[in-house]
């Protein structure tokens, strides 16, 4: 991962940024900062809001080192698997007017879904507890149709009992995305951009937007070109099933800042719909928020956190909480042992890297195969 490119949504509050601190004396701390790690090679776009005011948004380093087009503002790069929460809006919009309800079983929009499968609910699959594998197919850019997805998915035995364990599963977030084009009638990215990215003023967000030559920037393996998604085998309205819904989405840090203040209200999900949303989801475990809430790198007071007296730290909350290092310590080995277990398989599909996919306190919830640039990860941090 030596060339990362990332994007970064910072949003502070008054309760973690001193209020004797200027403004214009944090963007130059973070002008500074981040200039010495460009220096350094990092290369993407950061947005810091502070009150609700934007007091830095740039560009760093380069979208295209072949033609020399530097990272602007509004350069638009993947957000990757941060496209399962705009799937998972969209099903909680339909099901808002009651087109649907998370408890439903999919077997109503999938007939042809044999009887173990037919029973698997929406919440399931949006938790990632379907007993569901994480792909069914080598590539991201295989052509596979909604039908084969489907198909796939259906024809191959269960990983587990559906609700009784967390996998992460990208297969999982493609049914959803059926779901959502079959009750809409409209291709997912439609779906997308009529109900959450224009009532966001989100216009450079999707799979398929006029952008301009050279905003999109390229991706990097191992200091290779990998080109752009426009330079990817896609469908006319989008990239095929093994990756629509669970991936694949290009957005600005501006964008991606538009879709925080939309949930901060109620524009696109209700108070009830965003209690979903944010709720604790790992099954048999309180966890974290799903891996759902796009506050990247969204600050929290963290008197709210720390334990009381003279043992608070201002750090790190691995830091702050020994339990819940030694805790991730045996969820790591736990890991590590089934991906001990799972390796020969995986590496016959011919995939050439995993993904570790973390939650909002920073603990490794899965791991997930890929076959793109590495990029950089894309973490949330709560302080």
């Amino acid at each position: 991962m030596k060339h990362a490119i990332c994007l970064a949504l910072v949003v502070l509050s008054s309760l973690v940024a001193p209020a004797r601190a200027a403004d214009g004396d944090l963007s130059s701390k973070l002008e500074t900062y981040l200039g010495r790690l460009e220096k350094l090679g990092f290369s993407g776009t950061v947005l810091v809001a502070k009150d609700g005011k934007v007091v830095l948004e740039k560009g760093y380093g380069m979208a295209d080192r072949e033609r020399k087009i530097p990272m602007a503002a509004d350069s638009v790069i993947s957000i990757g698997s941060i496209t399962k929460p705009f799937t998972a809006a969209a099903i909680l919009k339909l099901e808002m007017p009651g087109k649907l309800r998370v408890e439903d079983p999919i077997g109503r929009f999938f007939p042809g879904a044999p009887p173990e499968k037919a029973a698997i609910t929406i919440h399931q699959l949006l938790t990632h507890s379907a007993g569901l594998e994480s792909d069914y197919g080598p590539t991201d850019y295989e052509a596979v149709s909604r039908d084969e997805i489907a198909r796939r998915v259906f024809a191959a035995p269960l990983r587990t009992t559906p609700g009784k364990e967390y996998f992460y599963s990208n297969a999982g977030y493609s049914l959803l995305a059926a779901i959502v084009e079959i009750l809409s009638g409209q291709s997912y990215e439609a779906y997308l951009r009529a109900n959450l990215f224009e009532p966001a003023g989100m216009k450079a967000t999707g799979y398929k937007v006029a952008w301009r030559d050279g905003q999109v920037a390229h991706g990097y393996v191992d200091g290779k070109d990998w080109g752009t998604i426009l330079d990817k085998p896609w469908d006319k309205d989008g990239p095929y099933w093994n990756l629509r819904g669970n991936g694949g989405l290009h957005s600005t840090a501006g964008d991606m800042y538009r879709w925080h203040l939309a949930l901060e209200g109620e524009k696109i999900l209700s108070k009830s719909a965003k209690d979903k949303y944010f709720q604790a989801a790992r099954p048999g475990r309180s966890g974290g928020p799903l891996l759902l809430r796009l506050r990247l790198g969204g600050l929290r007071n963290p008197a709210q956190d720390a334990p009381r007296g003279p043992q608070r730290q201002q750090r790190c909350l691995r830091c702050r909480f020994p339990a819940l290092r030694r805790r991730e310590r045996r969820d790591l080995r736990s890991l590590e042992r089934r991906d001990e277990r799972d390796r020969a398989h995986r590496s016959a599909a011919g995939r050439r890297f995993r993904l570790r996919v973390r939650d909002s306190s920073g603990r490794c919830r899965g791991r997930r195969d890929g076959d793109g640039p590495r990029g950089g990860i894309l973490r949330a941090f709560q302080w």
